[in-house]
């Protein structure tokens, strides 16, 4: 029995050292991921080690790493716990202060930055959070008091010419900006928020300029100044999403796809970077895909409405296959708007919701919001062309044509627009008015059916000459159309004639 009590305490003690070794191992490899930048690794490292470990360092960077995740309360937990360890972990307080910041409250973060700094006073990482708190405020001019003090203290410190570089690029003042980050590569040339400061000072000045040619070039410099960010640290987050945002743009949108799946793999709690990832999935025509990206964002707090938002859109053109599926589409879209903020509403979207309550019958409310679209574009042909098509679809055609010619007033000028102003005369017997609007839309862009009620309006106006020519011109098109030769039979026939 005392053989069989030691043998099993001997287990039991090789089991806590085996387990000590391991978080001993997991500790010091998941404080090297999250100092190379590699925050999911570090969290998934340490996360059972702080479970039982209060030490400073396990905590602070399991908390650091936590706060680069964007995970803020879970953050300010064990930057505390590492405070117990060490009150004066400059670091940890530092921490704090970010928290704080973060949620843009500046006194309470500027508070822990001064007990940081009384602790130690030159401390680099605490004077760029201190500046970096006041660039959020847009008081740029203390930002770069405190910058250039340290910089004279500390030359050609890399992180402080960054940052000088930053509050520059705040200032807007982007050639002097990148001579800061250039500062910055010549004492690492791997340096990337050097490469990445750059590349947003290109960004922003394509913006600025009207010059096609320079725009692009800026475009071109700041992608390549993107790439070399993350060539010299391909954990640089903000480069992967500041890339996919110009691909995005330039409508690349597969290759802003890739490059976001490599952020959000950096940043998987980041709601900007899902939102994005579903517009291009959305402009990609890839919906499959970006339905469950927006329904992630339904409960976020920032990126809700856009989220209904998006989901709106894509049931309110869904393929259908009958009429039941095209109302229960329809009526999913128009529950996701019913909780999109007014204000992200477009002129599209009050079209989109018009033409679905048109199409469900429901004129009163499709009145209601082509109405809408009309009063957000007033000088647009398009709201007046839409709300004509809802009456003639609902046979109204009197208010059809009423809003067809708004449409026109307004220089709206296509080819649908006079077809369907051209049948709705047609039904209301007005033939040479809708004479005029087929021609118009033939001249624009020749269809059979225009060629076919062109011909109609005139054979009704008894001009069979012209009918006969119009109905020759939709055989052009249409060779085996019956309609139309039936038509030229009778009119060419003697019968006709003597009539």
């Amino acid at each position: 029995m005392i053989n069989l009590l030691k043998k099993n305490s001997l287990v039991f003690l090789v089991l806590i050292i085996f387990s000590s070794s391991l978080y001993a191992q997991n500790d010091k490899k998941g404080i090297a991921a999250v100092k190379r930048g590699d925050y999911k690794t570090g969290i998934e490292l340490l996360k059972n080690v702080v479970k039982t470990d209060d030490d400073y360092e396990v905590n602070y960077y399991y908390g650091y790493a936590l706060f680069m995740m964007e995970q803020y309360d879970e953050a300010e937990k064990y930057f505390k716990i590492a405070l117990k360890d060490d009150d004066e972990g400059v670091d940890a307080l530092r921490g704090l202060g970010d928290i704080l910041a973060a949620k843009k409250d500046y006194n309470g973060a500027l508070s822990y930055y001064k007990k940081a700094l009384k602790i130690e006073s030159e401390d680099v990482p605490t004077l760029i959070s201190q500046a970096n708190s006041y660039l959020a405020q847009g008081k740029i001019d203390n930002a770069i008091d405190i910058l250039l003090k340290a910089d004279i203290n500390r030359p050609k410190n890399m992180d402080i010419l960054v940052a000088l570089g930053n509050a520059y690029y705040d200032r807007e003042t982007y050639p002097l900006a990148i001579d800061f980050y250039k500062k910055a590569l010549a004492v690492n040339s791997r340096c990337a928020p050097a490469h990445y400061g750059i590349a947003r000072s290109y960004l922003r000045q394509a913006r600025n300029t009207e010059d096609e040619n320079k725009k692009q070039k800026f475009y071109n410099d700041a992608l390549d100044k993107f790439d070399k960010a993350i060539s010299s640290d391909v954990n640089f987050a903000d480069a992967y999403y500041e890339k996919a945002l110009i691909l995005y743009t330039a409508g690349k949108y597969e290759s802003a796809g890739e490059t976001l799946v490599k952020y959000i793999e950096l940043r998987p709690t980041s709601s900007r970077g899902k939102y994005l990832y579903g517009r291009t999935l959305y402009l990609d025509n890839k919906i499959e895909k970006a339905i469950p990206i927006f329904a992630g964002l339904l409960d976020d707090t920032l990126y809700s409405s856009e989220g209904n938002l998006y989901l709106a859109r894509i049931y309110s053109g869904m393929q259908s296959r009958d009429s039941a599926s095209m109302v229960d589409n329809y009526l999913k879209s128009v529950n996701y708007y019913e909780k999109v903020k007014a204000a992200d509403l477009e002129y599209e979207d009050f079209i989109k919701i018009g033409t679905m309550y048109s199409d469900m019958k429901n004129m009163t409310d499709a009145l209601q919001y082509y109405k809408k679209a009309v009063e957000m574009e007033p000088e647009s042909g398009d709201g007046y062309y839409e709300l004509g098509k809802a009456y003639f679809n609902n046979e109204n055609y009197i208010s059809a044509i009423e809003n067809f010619n708004k449409a026109k007033a307004k220089g709206l000028k296509t080819s649908i627009l006079y077809l369907y102003s051209g049948l709705a005369n047609y039904y209301e017997k007005e033939f040479e008015e809708a004479a005029i609007d087929f021609q118009n839309s033939v001249d624009l862009t020749p269809t059979t059916i225009s060629y076919l009620f062109l011909a109609k309006s005139y054979r009704q106006l008894g001009k069979n000459e012209e009918a006969i020519k119009e109905y020759e011109n939709a055989l052009t098109l249409e060779p085996d159309n019956q309609e139309a030769k039936d038509a030229i039979k009778v009119l060419t026939s003697k019968e006709e004639i003597k009539q």
